[in-house]
């Protein structure tokens, strides 16, 4: 190792080694690939793209083509005879994002630090400080054939024109179409450089914002209005031009779709497709169904580091047909953002869309098929069925299994160039999805089907998937398979300690045993989903299970529990909690769950419902029969997507008018209480289309 840095410092010009004090890279460490790879990948921003298009015409750059997993210059000589007296203010080297092991890109350390060697022996002076680092991830590319056709090598942009890679995209000219809009409150001193422009003009976008409002109604908005932002969105388009025409294909195919959200990625590798929606939208805009946008570039900036599932940000809203603010969302969410790893938080962009949007019904996500979700623990609280157009597709390829799997949970579909994929049946294999029910691009029906390979390795993995294990013996045998344990009615009065040797288990029922308290060392189950402890002798319910990280449902009915920790009421996963047949005397007035949707606290000692439910605005079934109600207050009144109700076998007199505002209430269940006559003629004139059960009544 020693003789051979000594022949590379010996071969190396003085200027390159001695010129370090403003140098961005150091040359010792450029040598030793292995030790500093990582740390070297870090002075650089990445941002990827379908595929980067060299222009030898573009007198603002100069190109240096190394070819594929080589790092010498095939046109070296060019660069002295080209450049320009401006000086260099940013470099890109341009890579192909492939190959993709177990769902990941690798950086080749050794390519990236001997091309950077090849480019200062070129020209020393490049090792800067005072210049941009970049790195280009191609995405288009998925055997050697493809890759082999792809540019690689290192761009190198001159003063002031920096442009950032992707079908011919400039950052700067982009910033320079901004500067020409702003009004002339707004003012870009001429010695600002391109990140206070860029600062400025998000500022200045920011605070547009604050004020937004519901567009008019679509005939009652001009025809001037839509030809001048029609005008601009079609400049937006060109400036990200795709090859790629899946969305506008779709959309097409399928323009029965209305009262759309659409949920795009709008990070590097998908500018393209997200400019296709818009100019689509505007062109089609008198019968255009899209009504609701959410944008998405995975966490503003963020570091990798630092991004947590469901809570990874950089996710903006806008009304489809408030055109100007929406082209002008699309230039600030990518000033803002623009990726950076390869997942995506997809399914926090849908949740975040859905709740503005309540009202939506049909759910687009213009999906990267070549970026992983990032969150799919989420994907069980999307309650509206996902249409997700797949962004490159490629037959060798096939969709990411992560896409399939999401149109299969949530009952949506998935959507290429060539074909409409509504029947998601046997969907969550990687080498193939049995379909039926597909549409080719001419609207002929056509049967067709990607094979699964039926391998003891596939079916081992489907049983488990599927099969509720109830030996806890066979299930620590085989502790990295199980999914889905029961241990009921075994008088175990603890969680026997062998079952925490199962790391991945999704579901576990321990109900009819004799537990007095839910331990907190369950928050070891990292992947637990259903939690089951009816019928038990518990009394405490250790605050430390919220540890676990996407629980969706507890259900803890028949115990002894008077009081819960305040932990539990505020849990933001829940989407079932059932408490019936406890000791309950009241609900808290914090109570505050995000998704919960059926609440069950029937049997207990409850008197009354706290004052203020919007804590809990997502329920659809509440069941409070047999507590110690004497009224329905008011309160009720804030569960607008209220279905069922139970309230049955209480004191209830007197039900407060404000009932009447539950518009989705669709049975309400009042047998058994001392209600009378006048107060159910009442009660149905407020109801007039729910089905109202009262035994006595009938």
């Amino acid at each position: 190792m020693k003789s051979t840095l000594l022949f590379l410092l010996c071969t190396l010009t003085p200027a390159l080694l001695f010129a370090q004090e403003s140098a961005e890279f150091d040359i010792n460490q450029l040598m030793q690939p292995g030790k500093y790879g990582v740390a070297i990948s870090k002075h650089f921003g990445v941002t990827e793209i379908p595929a980067f298009k060299a222009n030898p015409n573009d007198t603002n750059c100069i190109a240096l083509e190394n070819g594929l997993r080589q790092h010498t210059f095939i046109n070296a000589a060019a660069y002295h005879e080209s450049k320009a007296d401006r000086p260099i203010k940013r470099v890109e080297v341009i890579f192909s994002r492939y190959p993709i092991r177990d769902g990941k890109y690798n950086m080749y350390y050794p390519l990236l630090c001997n091309r950077l060697l090849e480019l200062f022996r070129l020209d020393p002076s490049l090792n800067s400080k005072e210049i941009q680092w970049e790195i280009i991830l191609q995405t288009n590319c998925h055997n050697d054939e493809d890759t082999r056709t792809l540019f690689h090598g290192i761009i190198c942009y001159y003063e002031p024109k920096e442009r950032v890679a992707g079908n011919e995209i400039s950052l700067v000219e982009s910033i320079a179409e901004l500067e020409e809009g702003l009004p002339e409150s707004v003012v870009i001193p001429p010695s600002a450089t391109f990140e206070m422009k860029t600062e400025i003009i998000v500022k200045h976008y920011e605070s547009k914002r604050q004020n937004l409002v519901p567009p008019p109604a679509k005939e009652e908005i001009s025809e001037s209005y839509i030809e001048k932002n029609e005008v601009r969105a079609r400049r937006f388009a060109r400036r990200y031009w795709s090859t790629d025409s899946t969305v506008q294909a779709v959309l097409n195919r399928n323009k029965e779709w209305k009262n759309v959200l659409v949920v795009a990625d709008w990070t590097g590798s998908m500018y393209g497709y997200g400019a296709q929606i818009l100019e689509w939208h505007i062109e089609n805009f008198r019968t255009s169904g899209l009504k609701f946008f959410t944008l998405f570039n995975d966490g503003d900036h963020q570091k990798d580091s630092q991004k947590k599932v469901g809570h990874t940000g950089g996710i903006y809203c806008e009304y489809a047909d408030n055109l100007s603010e929406l082209i002008d969302l699309y230039d600030l969410v990518q000033l803002k953002g623009g990726g950076g790893d390869c997942e995506e938080n997809d399914v926090e962009a849908l949740l975040e869309g859905i709740e503005k949007y309540p009202n939506s019904d049909n759910i687009i996500l213009i999906a990267d098929n070549y970026s992983p979700v990032r969150d799919k623990e989420l994907f069980d609280l999307i309650d509206k069925p996902v249409k997700v157009i797949i962004c490159g597709y490629n037959s060798s390829y096939g969709v990411l299994e992560d896409y399939v799997q999401l149109a299969e949970k949530t009952g949506g579909s998935i959507h290429t160039i060539e074909y409409d994929i509504f029947d998601m049946k046997d969907g969550l294999a990687m080498k193939g999805l049995k379909v039926t029910s597909a549409f080719n691009a001419l609207g002929s029906s056509k049967t067709f089907r990607f094979e699964k390979e039926e391998t003891y390795d596939n079916l081992r993995k489907s049983y488990f998937d599927t099969t509720i294990i109830t030996d806890l013996n066979y299930a620590i045998r085989e502790k990295d398979n199980v999914r889905l344990l029961a241990l009921r009615d075994q008088g175990q009065k603890k969680l026997p300690t062998g079952i925490y040797k199962i790391k991945n288990l999704k579901s576990l029922d321990f109900t009819g045993n004799s537990l007095k308290k839910v331990p907190g060392s369950l928050d070891r189950f990292v992947n637990l989903r259903v939690l089951k402890m009816d019928s038990n002798q518990i009394k405490k319910v250790s605050p430390d299970i919220t540890g676990i990280r996407f629980l969706l449902e507890l259900s803890l009915a028949h115990n002894q529990i008077n009081e819960l920790p305040r932990e539990i009421w505020t849990y933001r996963y829940f989407i079932r909690l059932n408490i019936s047949d406890n000791k309950l005397t009241e609900l808290p007035r914090n109570m505050r769950f995000q998704h919960l949707k059926r609440l069950d606290v029937s049997a207990n000692e409850i008197k009354d419902l706290p004052p203020n439910l919007s804590g809990i605005s997502k329920l659809d079934t509440l069941i409070i029969s047999y507590n110690k109600l004497e009224q329905i207050p008011s309160s009720i009144s804030s569960l607008k997507k209220l279905v069922y109700l139970d309230v049955s076998n209480n004191k209830i007199t007197t039900i407060d008018k404000r009932i009447a505002r539950l518009r989705t209430l669709k049975t309400l269940v009042i047998s058994g209480n001392p209600i009378s006559a006048e107060e159910l003629e009442k009660l149905h004139g407020y109801l007039p289309e729910t089905e109202i059960v009262n035994e006595v009544e009938q």
